[in-house]
């Protein structure tokens, strides 16, 4: 049987129709021919198997060399005739022709390029959206001491939040606030959290649990809750400090947070048991009592359902805080590898004559954390260079164990390997990146700038409202100006640079004043005065993750430049195909599909069609 090497999740899912196969085999009830599976699963595999195939659509970019005339006319054409036969002809040609033939620029160089599916469940698209939500969440949150917190549950609690689905966006902010109370309890602060939520484990098996990076640093209160700042007056970390606000370092006790988290968790069940708005597994009360109805009876069933909530509160609850890790960067600011003695490290580097602040970064640090918690992000759960094996028929996929640590194997027919992975598709609109407490939204521009002042990270002044508001416009019609100075550029050497002219709702960024002292722009910038941290955050900003500036990076050539002219090539035609022209491909390539199966062995495919 043939194999296939180096195979992707697409080719698994388009090969043989084994998608199409999947949904109609799986998908439909047999009795009422109601649809069984979620309809962002189908969406999401359908834009992932028309991913840069064409049917999404597609750019074409022509370029006509340096056969233009002193009037804009082409010197070679192409002539379409009547017949429809295609011939060359030149600028001389064109007046002494009198047919209605029409006439064509003949492009020296073109290039089409296939629309992506931007879907979080391709590898492809989802390596590109995580890089950009790297980068813009580096460049937006401070630069401070972060930990990165796991929260997990029991084995058996996993199947509960795919029979009640509520429960996931229910979860993510009982752990944010756990954290919150914690910090307020015991240290007075406010602190930033972000976390990311993970369904699935090493094996493609259900494992929800919760991926939290918050602050080891917070910010308290002023001791005048009525106090506020006059207009013009400096808002630095000395005027900040008179009033009561500083920074406080926190700690997370380990056995502190396992309770206080396994209590939130069973609270939270025990009270939607209460409710009647709890769906279990049958597994769990074999013989549960039913009313008068013959229904399930939540009031009858709670005292097997509190002694399995009992049960399960005494295992143990598995709580991961990380510990400080080091890593060796390179001149560029590039990871190499990690540390693991860091005295040893650290005493060859001072024998070697080489400084060692600009070649270590810990993992508590803002990069290192996003470079991690970005592993989690926008991904399928599995890596495509995972799968090891496929041969129309089964599927062979490698994983780590984190029990032993070693590399094993799993085996699963196409239709298990489907099964397995589509159900960790979120739903539509699902926000698997949250943000809580002074790094969320609507305190970024108040507590989390204050946080920055106090780090020394930026230094501002108090402004009106009024000003305030002409502010905001004036960066709205900036930032309109340079889109439309982007889309319009010609110049194939210009870097698309994120504007640091652009300011904060309520604070100026600190950008703009080195950049009006040349002489402090010229001392802060050398790298020997940049941090590690710097450096990246410098190199990031200035990279784009575009088509254009990825093939750059990859291959070291501009495809957007003619290999024979080396003119930049210009958009000469765009196709854009809607969701309902992909639903409606697939509505016809299913019906031909069941039409066929249907004549071998199921007549009732005929009504499983999704429209």
């Amino acid at each position: 049987m043939e194999s296939f090497k180096g195979i992707s999740i697409p080719h698994i899912l388009s090969h043989n129709n084994n998608w199409d196969r999947f949904l109609l085999e799986h998908g439909f009830d047999d009795d009422t021919g109601e649809l069984l599976i979620r309809q962002s699963i189908i969406d999401n595999i359908s834009k992932v198997i028309a991913c840069k195939e064409g049917r999404l659509g597609y750019s074409k970019f022509v370029c006509y060399g340096d056969d233009e005339d002193n009037n804009g006319h082409h010197h070679n054409y192409v002539r379409s005739n009547n017949d429809g036969n295609i011939s060359n002809s030149d600028s001389n040609s064109i007046s002494n022709d009198s047919n209605n033939s029409k006439l064509f620029a003949k492009p020296h160089h073109e290039l089409i390029i296939k629309h992506s599916c931007k879907s979080r469940f391709c590898s492809s698209c989802a390596k590109k959206a995580t890089d950009d939500w790297i980068k813009n969440a580096f460049l937006k949150l401070p630069d401070s001491v972060w930990q990165h917190v796991t929260l997990t549950m029991p084995e058996i609690y996993w199947e509960l939040f795919w029979l009640n689905r509520d429960l996931m966006n229910i979860i993510p902010k009982i752990a944010a606030d756990l954290l919150k109370e914690i910090a307020w309890e015991k240290y007075k602060v406010d602190i930033g959290i972000f976390l990311v939520i993970h369904t699935f484990g090493r094996r493609l098996n259900r494992n929800y649990h919760i991926h939290l990076t918050v602050m080891l640093q917070g910010i308290t209160k002023s001791d005048d809750n009525n106090f506020k700042f006059d207009n013009g007056t400096e808002i630095s970390a000395r005027n900040l400090t008179k009033v009561g606000i500083r920074l406080k370092k926190i700690f997370f006790h380990h056995d502190n947070l396992k309770k206080r988290w396994r209590m939130k968790i069973t609270n939270l069940l025990r009270s939607r048991f209460k409710e009647g708005n709890l769906i279990i597994p049958r597994k769990w009360i074999p013989d549960f009592a039913v009313n008068e109805n013959g229904q399930f009876c939540y009031k009858k069933n709670y005292t097997k359902f509190n002694k399995i909530l009992d049960n399960k509160y005494q295992k143990n609850w598995v709580i991961h805080l990380n510990k400080t890790k080091y890593f060796e960067l390179d001149e560029s600011g590039n990871i190499i590898g990690k540390i693991d003695n860091i005295e040893e490290y650290r005493k060859k580097q001072i024998t070697r004559g080489k400084s060692n602040k600009s070649l270590i970064i810990e993992s508590n640090t803002l990069f290192a954390t996003m470079s991690y918690i970005g592993r989690y992000l926008k991904r399928p759960p599995l890596s495509e260079a995972n799968i090891k094996y496929y041969d129309g028929t089964y599927v062979e996929f490698e994983y780590k164990d984190h029990r032993d640590n070693k590399r094993k194997r799993i085996i699963l027919t196409v239709n298990q390997f489907i099964a397995t992975i589509i159900i960790h598709i979120p739903d539509k609109y699902f926000r698997n990146v949250r943000y809580y407490g002074i790094v969320a939204n609507r305190n970024r521009s108040t507590l989390l700038a204050m946080f920055e002042i106090l780090l020394n990270q930026r230094k501002v002044a108090n402004e009106n409202k009024q000003q305030l508001q002409e502010k905001a416009k004036e960066n709205r019609e900036l930032k309109n100006q340079q889109r439309l100075q982007k889309n319009r550029s010609s110049n194939s050497n210009h870097s698309n640079k994120i504007n640091d002219n652009l300011e904060y709702p309520y604070f100026t960024k600190i950008n703009n004043e080195i950049k009006n002292n040349p002489k402090l722009s010229a001392n802060i910038l050398s790298a020997d005065n940049l941090s590690p941290t710097d450096r990246l955050k410098a190199k990031i900003q200035n990279q784009d993750h575009n088509y254009r500036s990825m093939i750059k990076r990859a291959f070291g050539k501009d495809p957007m430049i003619c290999p024979i002219g080396q003119s930049e090539l210009k958009l000469s035609y765009k196709l854009y195909r809607s969701k309902a022209d992909i639903r409606y491909d697939d509505v016809i390539r299913r019906r031909e599909l069941a039409e066929r199966n249907s004549t071998n062995n199921n007549p009732n495919n005929h009504s499983k069609i999704i429209s």
